[in-house]
């Protein structure tokens, strides 16, 4: 049995079930700004999260990284491990998720974070990855790295392991 949920954000404020979050983020600089979107669908025993990151204006630059936090929930949040599928707008991208910064410049203050690596050219990435089990909606970070920006979102991403919020 396939269950998808859709929540808009006054609904997370209400402390309801929610599985999707838009916000506009970006700096007010030069590199421009972008909306995301997450959503989660939990079938078969696996969590599929997407986010879809959308530039706001024709001087956007394109994102070179998307990364995201996985430490909500301390040990019971998944790691890089427990993804058993990755895409890119459609694009096999399991071979380019990597556990650390690099040299991104972001900061990332996560010990627990999954790096999207080398994105492509584009106006909307559609970023999504399957966990192997069932992954709580939980507040979290994400950082969008664009040219020499790299700006940090709170947005929903997988928590602890079994609980369904």
């Amino acid at each position: 049995m396939k269950t998808s949920n859709t929540i808009l954000l006054p609904l997370l404020a209400a402390g309801l079930a929610a599985s999707a979050l838009t916000a506009q983020v970006g700096p007010t600089g030069s590199d421009g700004s972008f909306d995301i979107s997450a959503q989660v669908s939990n079938a078969d025993g696996r969590s599929t999260w997407t986010y879809t990151v959308v530039k706001t204006t024709e001087d956007t630059k394109d994102l070179g990284h998307f990364i995201i936090s996985f430490d909500a929930c301390d040990d019971r949040s998944p790691t890089i491990d427990n993804i058993v599928s990755a895409t890119v707008n459609g694009e096999y991208w399991l071979h380019q998720i990597v556990p650390t910064e690099g040299e991104t410049g972001c900061g990332v203050t996560s010990t627990n974070f999954v790096k999207f690596d080398n994105l492509p050219e584009a106006d909307t990435y559609v970023i999504e990855f399957t966990l192997d089990d069932i992954y709580a909606a939980m507040d979290s970070t994400t950082w969008l790295k664009s040219r020499t920006s790299c700006v940090k979102n709170a947005v929903l991403a997988p928590g602890c392991k079994g609980y369904v919020r």
